[in-house]
This record gives structure tokens, C-alpha cells and sequence, in this order.
């Protein structure tokens, strides 16, 4: 049983993360120096996981939904890479603190079992995040 979970690493070490990436796995890189606000992030995520529609404008609720779908992406688990985190919302921490809150509290322990007790079509799924300096 695989155990969905934040991690702090160094870029060596997300480097191998990613060359151990297979096709199956939706990655999502950030790069936390251009990210400096909740628009920013939810403008960089929303464009890489393919969200329906925006979650930028402070849509945290529409942000967290479609965090927990994804059906769409059609994989088998989920990388989301933020590097720079020192850099990311350094001006910014109560956002930065919230990012990290809802892969901690909601995101993440919706993909390790809760999806299967309320989607019918949607499987328990390896859901990590790495920050990296």
C-alpha cells in the first residue's frame, strides 16, 4: 500500500524522482521563483492538470474539487514538483501555508483511500509532493 505524502527533498534528489516518472504518472513542475500568489500557482496548476475551468480569483473551494477529480488526466498517480520552494510565496506565507494545508488535509488523503468511498469510477491513487531547494 503506497502512502500519499509532502517531501522535502534537494534538486539531486528530485532529479531521480523524475527520471523514475513512467508515462502513467501525471507530473506538474513548478518553478517556485515565478510563483508569488494564490493566482499565480492556480494559474500554472489549472493549465498543467487541464482543469475544466479557472480556479484563479481565489477559488480555493473550485481549486480543491477539481484537485480530487482529475478523472479527466486518465492516470495512475500524481507528482506535483514545486522547486525554489524557499522562493515560493516567500512574500506571501499565509497562502504558501494554505497550498501546503490543502495537499496535507484534503488532497492528498482523498487519493490515498476517501476517493473510493465516494467516486464509483475513480481508484485509490500515489498522490506526492515534492519541495525542492
Amino acid at each position: 500500500m503506497f502512502k500519499n505524502k509532502i517531501i522535502a527533498l534537494e534538486y539531486s534528489e528530485a532529479k531521480n524522482i523524475m527520471k523514475g516518472a513512467g508515462s502513467d504518472i501525471q507530473v506538474v513542475e513548478i518553478d517556485g521563483k515565478h510563483i508569488q500568489s494564490w493566482e499565480d500557482y492556480c494559474a500554472e496548476v489549472e493549465v498543467k492538470m487541464e482543469f475544466p475551468t479557472s480556479c484563479v480569483n481565489g477559488n480555493y473551494d473550485g481549486y480543491e474539487d477539481w484537485m480530487r477529480d482529475l478523472g479527466w488526466l486518465d492516470k495512475n498517480g500524481y507528482i506535483v514538483v514545486i522547486y525554489d520552494f524557499a522562493e515560493f510565496m516567500k512574500d506571501n506565507l499565509e497562502i504558501k501555508n494554505l497550498v501546503i494545508r490543502q495537499f496535507e488535509d484534503i488532497i492528498l488523503p482523498w487519493w490515498q483511500k476517501d476517493v473510493e468511498l465516494h467516486s464509483n469510477f475513480l481508484k485509490a491513487s500515489s498522490f506526492n509532493v515534492y519541495l525542492v531547494d
